[in-house]
């Protein structure tokens, strides 16, 4: 592809990518990567993180190379694909060796109340983000006839016990993408968005990116086309809270989830869900909750 057939952030032209998922290797991939769960791998480094959707990855030109906690790094090759259940805990994909010139679809398929759909085209490091809106979300739910995350869900839960076979699988994964861009296809390209659809990626953004402790309001406001300033506004004006106060609360999410269903340390925990140190989460969580970590862990166990 030319140079000037990408925009000024090196991703690929929105609408093209659109093309490419609903004719190319993400409705009909090579070969399917389920990941369904991670074992726990001490010490967990940065960049590992969780989420709380579904995700789906898939390289267009370039071999991606992945790793999964508990286990070595590995590779997908272009045109193969790789979903990871919520809760899995593996390493940011842009901190791993990669390609320069790698482009990847990455969709994120959120679950009952639990943030936002997104999807992206282009290279890691510069992310153009596509946030589903409530409405959006229920306009898929009626294209697949089903909430895209529970169809995924069946699909790989019964591909990991081997109740259907490959081709079904990957059947329901084709419906669920294909719908997905059939929702956003009609969108204009992101330089042209209005400002609630800027903020809505932006959050989009945050809770894709909220486990990397140096994520700033320039990083989101670089990634959605817009300046620092004019994101601060525009995302209190629709979301309510500050780009920070957003950041936090998903991250708090994120660390309480793992607090209540897991047996990962605070140490582990903080490193999983971006906090500086153990010691801020547990503040963070004290001043938010009015009890300590440990006692919030014992409160949902009993």
């Amino acid at each position: 592809m030319k140079d000037d057939d990408r925009d000024p952030n090196g991703s690929l032209i929105w609408m093209e990518g659109l093309r490419r998922i609903l004719h190319g290797p993400l409705v009909n991939p090579d070969r399917v990567v389920f990941v369904t769960e991670s074992r726990s791998s001490q010490p967990l480094r940065h960049w590992f993180h969780t989420h709380d959707q579904w995700e789906l990855l898939c390289p267009l030109n370039r071999p991606l190379r992945y790793e999964i906690a508990g286990e070595p790094p590995a590779s997908l090759d272009a045109d193969e694909m790789l979903i990871l259940a919520p809760g899995c805990v593996h390493m940011a994909s842009a901190r791993l060796p990669q390609a320069a010139d790698l482009c990847a679809v990455n969709v994120r398929l959120a679950g009952d109340d639990k943030g936002l759909s997104s999807l992206y085209v282009g290279s890691l490091e510069h992310v153009v983000s596509s946030a589903l809106s409530r409405e959006e979300a229920e306009e898929l739910t009626n294209l697949v006839d089903e909430a895209p995350h529970r169809l995924l869900q069946r699909a790989a839960l019964a591909m990991t016990q081997g109740a259907w076979n490959r081709e079904r699988a990957v059947g329901l994964l084709r419906v669920v993408i294909a719908g997905y861009a059939q929702v956003i296809a009609g969108r204009a390209r992101p330089e042209g968005m209005p400002a609630e659809r800027r903020a809505m990626d932006a959050l989009a953004y945050l809770q894709a990116r909220y486990y990397d402790r140096e994520l700033d309001v320039a990083e989101v406001a670089r990634a959605v086309g817009v300046s620092s300033s004019h994101l601060t506004t525009l995302f209190r004006d629709a979301i309510g809270d500050s780009v920070h106060q957003a950041l936090i609360k998903i991250r708090l999410r994120r660390a309480i989830a793992l607090l209540q269903t897991t047996d990962y340390t605070i140490k582990e925990i903080a490193v999983l869900t971006g906090w500086s140190s153990p010691f801020h989460l547990s503040a963070t969580v004290q001043r938010h909750y009015g009890s300590a970590p440990s006692a919030l862990r014992h409160s949902a166990r009993t």
